[in-house]
């Protein structure tokens, strides 16, 4: 198993996820603002059993999308959607289009948020629950 992680993670969490699978890491990207630079959910998402990255970021890790990351709010948030079960929750105005195109075409349910970071705000428990302090009904 690969497990994505931001390469400033400290060594102690380095070393413990390494039990569990390979680490690939993040370095900081220049194309968004230094604090979420190398965050794994900025960049990735994962859809069923699909990972989409964004082509801007050097790795070659998943299926790239077709939209960049870019260093402002909404260019920041094209990969960060959060799927709980058949739900897909994110802002879609700003959705890369090949993950909407998917989304789509797999005919999961869209949850339509103003939150573009839903997957930073959503802890998913099951396929049929989550953990969130936004309000809005799943």
């Amino acid at each position: 198993m690969k497990i994505i992680i931001d390469s400033r993670m400290r060594e102690v969490e380095k070393e413990y996820l390494s039990r569990f699978g390979e680490l690939v890491e993040i370095v900081p990207q220049d194309s968004v603002y230094e604090e979420i630079s190398g965050h794994p959910d900025i960049f990735f998402t994962k859809l069923n059993n699909f990972l989409f990255r964004a082509p801007n970021l050097e790795m070659k890790v998943g299926i790239s999308g077709e939209d960049v990351v870019g260093l402002n709010y909404p260019e920041d948030i094209r990969y960060n959607v959060c799927q709980v079960g058949n739900f897909v929750i994110h802002n879609f105005k700003y959705t890369d289009r090949r993950v909407l195109e998917y989304i789509n075409e797999n005919e999961l349910e869209k949850v339509q948020v103003n939150q573009g970071y839903s997957n930073c705000s959503i802890c998913v428990i099951s396929n049929n629950a989550c953990i969130t302090s936004d309000i809005r009904n799943i």
